[in-house]
């Protein structure tokens, strides 16, 4: 195996079980079998490695969560199936649910890693929703709003909700179905009371019914 990929697995355990700021780049090398000087090679510093962790961790949760996905029309169905999604790969992979929780909800200080973490989630909810951004391209928005506004209160809505669902997932002791079922539940009803705010209702009518039979044929809610 790739030495870099046996440093970033490596260091995915040391990460996910003790957090960042306890996380040891010795221990990582001596678990890896490798110099400090090769980690440091491959990953620059410790930030940039935690910052290698998370990138990893949010592709594997992409594909996990993308594969063999089927078109829905209607978008709360979508919405559903893709968190039920993302809920059984944080009960399966429980390092890589900690380390993005502590990436999203209290990351690193160090101002670059900030930043590109940042980056890292916004790119990846970017894709995530892409589907349900979709949907709205699909209606007239009121005069008032514009599609990037749409993206942006759907991408701090989900943050927030999302935030709660891994704190909900983190022990897997503990895991409550029925409080997850109650947090995937909020997030639908949020999308839907956007729904509302941002869509003219006098317009939506009308032009769904012109889109009937082209590709994108989705349903109101």
């Amino acid at each position: 195996m790739d030495k870099s990929k046996i440093i970033l697995d490596t260091a995915i355990k040391e990460f996910g079980e003790k957090g960042f700021l306890s996380a040891s780049t010795n221990n990582i090398a001596k678990e890896a079998k490798v110099s400090k000087g090769l980690i440091f090679h491959y990953y620059e510093s410790k930030i940039m490695l935690f910052i290698a962790c998370v990138s990893s961790c949010l592709e594997d949760l992409n594909n996990y969560c993308s594969a063999d996905i089927p078109r829905f029309e209607d978008p709360k169905k979508m919405l559903l199936f893709y968190l039920q999604k993302k809920i059984l790969f944080f009960r399966e992979n429980p390092m890589d649910l900690k380390i993005l929780y502590e990436a999203r909800c209290s990351p690193p200080s160090e101002e670059d890693g900030y930043e590109k973490l940042s980056l890292l989630f916004s790119e990846y909810e970017n894709d995530a929703y892409e589907q349900l951004f979709e949907f709205f391209s699909i209606f007239s928005l009121r005069e008032d709003v514009n599609k990037e506004t749409v993206k942006f209160i759907i991408r701090s809505v989900a943050e927030k909700i999302e935030s709660e669902l891994m704190l909900l997932c983190f022990d897997v002791d503990t895991f409550n179905s029925d409080l997850v079922e109650i947090a995937v539940q909020n997030m639908l009803e949020t999308i839907e009371i956007i729904k509302y705010g941002v869509l003219d209702t006098t317009k939506r009518r009308r032009k769904y019914a012109n889109n009937k039979g082209k590709r994108h044929n989705y349903t109101l809610f």
